[in-house]
Formats: C-alpha cells, structure tokens, sequence
C-alpha cells in the first residue's frame, strides 16, 4: 500500500516560518505604518482635522492611512487597529477610524492622531480571521453577498482585484520569510521525528475492516508528498528516497502565474447559483480550474488509482476552501486510513475529526477511517 502525506501551513510554522495568516497581516499592516511613518510633511496642503494637518502617506487597493505627526508607535496602533475592527461591525457601521489621544515624541497627549480608513469589506473582515481558508471562505460570502443584492458586475471585479492585490503581497512576503528561513534545533528534532513517523508500517488494526484481506500489510510502497503551500520547505525534509513523489498543488513561490489563491468548495449550492448565472467573474478566482493546468494534478490522480494508500495530514487546517480536493481524496475507494497529527491532545483531534467530518457525505466511512495516533504530535510553537 501506499502514504499520501498532505502537508499544510502547520508545518511550515513548525519549521519555524512566520507564515500564519496573523504573522501576514501584523506585516502588512506594519509595513504600512512605517511608510506612513516617514512622512514629516502634509501631502495635500488644507487636509485638515480638529483643526490640525493630516498628512496622508498611504492609499492602497485594501486602506488608506493619515497620519497626524510621527509620533505614533506602531505596535500600540497595530493593537489599536485590531481592537477597533473587533468592536464594529462593517456591514452597519463605519470602516474609518479616529485615533485622537496618542502621544506625541514630547508625551503631550491630542496632538497624534491617525486616521484609518478601509477600502476593502474583505481585508476589514479578515483582521481577526485565525487562518488563511478562512480569508477565501469569506471572499466567497462576499461573492454571494453581492450577487443575492443584485449588485452591478464592478462589485465584484472590485473584489477580485482586491484578492489579486492580496495575493501579490502574500507570494513577497513568503518570499522574504524563506529567504530568512533557518531550521532551529528544536524544528529538526520535530522534523526527525516526523520522518521516522512516515516510514513507520500501517498495522492491520488501523484501516477499514473491508481492505484488510486485499492490503499487503508491512513497509509501505511509494509516498507522495501533497504540498498546499507556496514554499518548497517541505521536499527537503520529507523526501524518503526516489519512490517519494512531490506535487505542489497550489503553486510555488517563485513562479506565480501558477499560484492558486481562492475558494474550492464546488459541493456548496451557492457555488452552484453564481456557476448557472453565466457570468465568469464570480468564478475567476475558484481553484478547479487551476488544478486543471497544474500537470502534477495528474500525478496525484493516478497515484490514488494506482493503489490502496493512508492518508496522513501534517499541518492542514482542512478548512473548506480546499474541500474540491479533499473530498475526492478522502472519499476514494483505494483511500483506507486518515490519520491527522495533532497538538497533543484528544480535544486537538476532536477539532481535526470536525473538519473532516465536513468533507465527507457519508460521516460512518469517515469514522471508520479516521484514526487517532496518539503519538502524531505537531508542535507549532512559533505561531
């Protein structure tokens, strides 16, 4: 039999890159208050408010920021800008924020002040999102959002735009974490371990009682690798030897033409509702169709109808803007176990066996092939 090992974010974080969402934003966000940090004079003579100049140094596709003087720091408003998002609510209150009382250089308090404004319904909602499948799963809410309003087709060329911009600046932002990678002593003990966790034999006990007598039980074939993420850590470190297959699913980094950033969850009947209305606008950003240009989608296809085979899931969240895929991996006949590292504990896999479950139509072949490893601990100490 065969091991397909998917891996998600959990383990590039796990090998210490800063890749969580969180880790994104905090960045993004930062970066654009530093740049608006530098400027020491108004770019728009006779802006003003309560009396004093604003300078106005930012204005993307996603916020614009005006800033009072140069006396903010940045991590106090970062705080404030996330405390502010979680206290309104943007679909009946405003996505512009006064920030009026900071301190100056001098500690004189009122004459700082920042002005915050988001252009962009989908960057405002996904501040406090805990995961990149949740930030794609609310560019689809929108998505229907503005085709159940009847809104005009620039609405969502709008958000398009706005998940295109998004994905710009994630893909450089990966880029220089990877550039500043390095594994720490802890990461490669977690990495040892993993890897004595994939060559270990899949015993009779822990795969669907239908299989037992047509499965070959001991070492396990061939294993293929399915990276869902845009770095390329993972090879290196879990390639056991030449029968180890790769296949980067969404992309890599350094060539984003092939980036796959969007939603996949076409068992969704809104998904059905924005496919029938003809229009390919609301569908420019679904992953099917790119896993159709990707010629390692073939290799994954005739892995797992070449055999019988495990699936074990390091790091994935298993969130539903990938269930396109994961639903025909774990429902395929030849798939026979799951087995999803954890953090340690059984309320940690519970979480996992719910995701799961989300996946599957039929939840008894789900619980007759999920099974609990105690052992198969991911630590993601550098979230």
């Amino acid at each position: 039999m065969n091991r397909l090992v998917i891996v998600g974010n959990g383990f590039d974080i796990c090998c210490g890159l800063n890749t969580s969402y969180h880790s994104f934003i905090n960045h993004y966000v930062t970066e654009c208050l530093k740049e608006g940090l530098k400027y020491e004079k108004p770019s728009h003579k006779g802006s003003f408010k309560h009396g004093l100049p604003f300078y106005n140094p930012k204005d993307d596709a996603l916020l614009q920021m005006k800033f009072g003087s140069q006396a903010h720091n940045v991590d106090q408003i970062l705080e404030y800008i996330k405390a502010e998002v979680k206290r309104k609510d943007p679909l009946n209150g405003s996505m512009t924020f006064y920030h009026l009382n900071a301190e100056n250089s001098k500690g004189n308090a009122g004459t700082a002040r920042l002005v915050v404004h988001y252009k962009s319904e989908l960057f405002y909602n996904s501040i406090n999102r805990l995961n990149w499948s949740n930030i794609e799963a609310e560019y689809f809410k929108l998505l229907v959002k503005i085709y159940d309003e009847g809104k005009d087709i620039h609405f969502v060329e709008k958000l398009n735009k706005e998940l295109q911009f998004i994905r710009g600046k994630l893909i450089q932002y990966i880029k220089d974490e990877a550039k500043r990678h390095k594994l720490n002593k802890k990461a490669k003990e977690q990495i040892d371990f993993i890897k004595d966790k994939l060559i270990e034999p899949v015993s009779k006990d822990k795969i669907i009682e239908e299989a037992r007598g047509k499965v070959k039980i001991g070492s396990i074939q061939d294993t293929l690798i399915l990276n869902f993420n845009y770095t390329e850590i993972c090879h290196p470190y879990l390639t056991q030897n030449e029968e180890t297959y790769n296949v980067n699913i969404h992309g890599m980094k350094d060539n984003e033409e092939d980036i796959v950033f969007g939603y996949g969850d076409e068992t969704d009947p809104r998904y059905k509702v924005l496919e029938q209305s003809g229009i390919d606008e609301y569908l420019r950003h679904m992953k099917s169709p790119y896993y159709l240009t990707n010629p390692d989608f073939q290799v994954l296809r005739d892995f797992i109808s070449s055999n019988f085979y495990e699936i074990t899931i390091l790091g994935h969240s298993l969130g539903l803007s990938d269930r396109v895929l994961l639903k025909e991996l774990f429902e395929h006949n030849n798939c026979i176990s799951i087995r999803p590292f954890h953090r340690g504990s059984k309320e940690d896999f519970r979480k996992k066996s719910l995701s799961l479950t989300r996946h599957y139509d039929n939840k008894e072949e789900m619980r007759r092939k999920v099974v609990f490893d105690e052992s198969a601990i991911l630590n993601r100490e550098s979230e």
